[in-house]
């Protein structure tokens, strides 16, 4: 009888010596073996279950994003936010990407 990967007794026997090789491993790095890697994975469940990952909202926004979004919904360029504002062209680049913006709020 051949084996392919699809047989059940294939599928044992790889499952039997991937457990065998995990515990090897395991003894190298211990670290390896730890439940906590997963924690992230589960929290993304969680968080997808909810709607997604919690929204930064308005008021928690710095100052600076604040009047960008503004300026941004007015349909001003990011050079003209720069002019007007002081800010240095990569730091009005920098909020757009970070907040999404323009939001309409």
């Amino acid at each position: 009888m051949k084996l392919t990967p699809d047989s059940e007794k294939y599928q044992t026997l790889y499952f039997e010596a991937w457990t065998k090789q995990n515990k090897i491993d395991g003894r190298k790095n211990p670290d390896m073996l730890k439940k906590d890697t997963k924690k992230a994975w589960d929290n993304g469940k969680v968080n997808g279950a909810l709607g997604g990952r919690k929204k930064i909202t308005l008021d928690k926004w710095p100052e600076k994003a604040k009047i960008i979004n503004n300026m941004k919904l007015k349909g001003m360029s990011n050079n003209k936010i720069t002019e007007l504002t002081g800010i240095n062209l990569s730091s009005v680049k920098d909020f757009v990407k970070r907040y999404d913006l323009p939001k309409e709020v």
